[in-house]
């Protein structure tokens, strides 16, 4: 990091200001414009919803995530109240269903939408310190602010738009530590945040846990200070851990009531324990703490045993292989309702091609530089910002590899996220094109080409985006890559990954085979809601694709 320079033009200076402030009011026009549209649950809502009506309502429940993200969408409902006594309709169940018709999502909704937005200052400003271009840096930006998939997915109330805001705020702090470690007051302040970040990113969501990477590289910039590097570990760790209990904490002195209607007669598997302590009506005292949290994480493990793998001989699978999405993977319909013959509206999950596409050339740039730095005589620093981004993109695919559970498309947005600055740091390194260098004036015309060209094929598939009416022939034209199965509701279209020959055979299998399926099935279930109300059911089941 050129720390004269970054001095010099200043990240906080008036020019960087105004590339900002130009970001951030075109995020209002994609993330936050009539961000409560479409009404109805989609995706993950249905949970997220239920989750969050029962912290309105103080009742017990448990979790397989973290409840920071929950917490939040509770809390956005909470503060507008946009649905007076309709915020206990799903408090007897885990997943969400049929709301009245009234039923406003913009209260849920509004704290996902405005962490997604608040990431593009963020995001702003950490390509500025890896590359120290503005104009590379707003490149950057815009491919978060114009991606079709982030933008459709970040307006629901999911959790994973909350989760980026801390990740790219964790990473943003850790090299902003980096450059201004030398002074005391730098020093301890980055720490803290650092520390508040990744504490605050793993109460969202545990595949954060990627971020312990950074404290890693920690030694290679502050060995000769080891006093201060010790005050680093100490403080960030200590701040990490208190931030991530405090949430849990707030999680469990909240769960008051019990609904029994809820699995295991509302009490999720707890122990006995906190079984007296919820009845007394006591629940939340510090001591029961420890036994708080080993049953949340005991329960989150037995949630995970109950969701089934990724299964690619299954015509409805919406998962995909971790490998195919960078290409962008299976596409997801996350919503659908029919408009006319042939006319449909849709919510989908699909890739702004030209975004997604600068990010794999970004990421095959770093494969490239990296294999060629291995025969290069010269010392290379192994430690740089580009190749601490790539380190956290290949640990975090690494991760993903590794999980059997079904997983889907947005569980690459943090390495895509990272794909996007790895394509930022080569943009400001190109010095020359078929033998013509590149000035800072043709850098600057090319970064403006980028982003235009990037929100020309933003608004080509806003279609999906925002619910809009799109005919059958203009899905079909957008269908891209075949590897997305990107198709209307009545078209059929061979599948990459559904093996036609193995459908046939599941059709052709003995009814007797097929009851004794059943039955296990059903024995399951019983053993894992006990309830037979099947509107508990948590994680297991697919969620359908309509809304009719």
């Amino acid at each position: 990091m050129a720390t004269d320079r970054i001095a010099d033009e200043g990240l906080f200076s008036t020019a960087s200001a105004k590339h900002i402030a130009i970001a951030m009011l075109l995020g209002i026009v994609t993330i936050l414009a009539n961000y409560n549209a479409p009404g109805g649950f989609f995706w993950d809502e249905n949970y997220h919803v239920a989750s969050a009506q029962k912290y309105l309502n103080d009742v017990y429940f448990m979790e397989p995530h973290p409840p920071l993200g929950k917490l939040l969408i509770a809390a956005g409902e909470g503060m507008v109240n946009y649905n007076p006594g309709s915020d206990s309709e799903f408090i007897a169940t885990d997943y969400a269903k049929d709301p009245p018709d009234s039923f406003d999502l913009g209260g849920y909704r509004i704290f996902p939408v405005l962490f997604l937005w608040w990431t593009i200052p963020l995001l702003w400003m950490l390509a500025y310190l890896l590359t120290l271009k503005r104009w590379v840096a707003s490149v950057v930006s815009s491919m978060l602010i114009f991606d079709n998939a982030i933008v459709v997915h970040g307006r629901g109330a999911m959790l994973e738009s909350i989760q980026i805001f801390f990740i790219v705020a964790t990473i943003l702090c850790f090299f902003w530590l980096r450059l201004r470690f030398q002074t005391k007051k730098h020093l301890y302040c980055s720490s803290a945040m650092l520390g508040l970040c990744f504490g605050l990113a793993m109460a969202t969501k545990y595949s954060s846990l990627v971020l312990i990477c950074l404290w890693i590289v920690i030694p290679t910039f502050m060995w000769k200070r080891w006093k201060n590097m010790a005050s680093v570990y100490l403080l960030s760790f200590a701040v990490a851990v208190l931030s991530f209990c405090a949430v849990w904490q707030i999680h469990f002195s909240l769960g008051t009531k019990v609904q029994t209607e809820l699995p295991d007669n509302g009490y999720y598997k707890a122990s006995e324990v906190i079984k007296s302590e919820v009845d007394a009506r006591t629940i939340g005292q510090l001591s029961n703490f420890p036994t708080h949290l080993r049953d949340s994480i005991a329960f989150a493990d037995h949630y995970e045993k109950g969701v089934p793998r990724l299964d690619l001989s299954k015509a409805d699978e919406n998962g995909s292989p971790w490998f195919t999405w960078p290409f962008g993977g299976r596409t997801i319909s996350y919503k659908w309702q029919q408009v006319s013959e042939k006319v449909y509206k849709y919510v989908y999950l699909v890739p702004n091609p030209v975004v997604w596409g600068l990010g794999l050339i970004g990421l095959l740039y770093s494969f490239s530089v990296c294999f060629l730095a291995l025969f290069k005589p010269q010392k290379i620093n192994w430690f740089s910002g580009h190749y601490i981004i790539f380190g956290l993109y290949i640990g975090y695919m690494i991760g993903m590899a590794r999980i059997d559970r079904v997983m889907y498309l947005y569980h690459y947005f943090i390495p895509l996220l990272l794909s996007f600055l790895l394509f930022g740091i080569m943009l400001s390194r190109i010095e020359f094109v078929a033998s013509k260098p590149i000035t800072e004036v043709r850098r600057k015309l090319v970064s403006a080409g980028l982003i235009t060209i990037i929100l020309l094929t933003f608004l080509f598939y806003r279609g999906f985006t925002y619910f809009l009416p799109m005919h059958d022939n203009a899905v079909a034209k957008r269908s891209l890559l075949q590897l997305w199965e990107l198709r209307c509701v009545n078209c059929e279209q061979p599948s990459e990954f559904v093996d036609p020959n193995n459908l046939k055979q599941e059709d052709e299998e003995p009814a007797e085979e097929i009851e004794d399926n059943i039955e296990e099935i059903e024995e399951t279930d019983e053993e894992w809601l006990g309830t037979d109300n099947p509107a508990s059911a948590s994680p297991v089941s697919s969620l359908p694709k309509n809304d009719d």
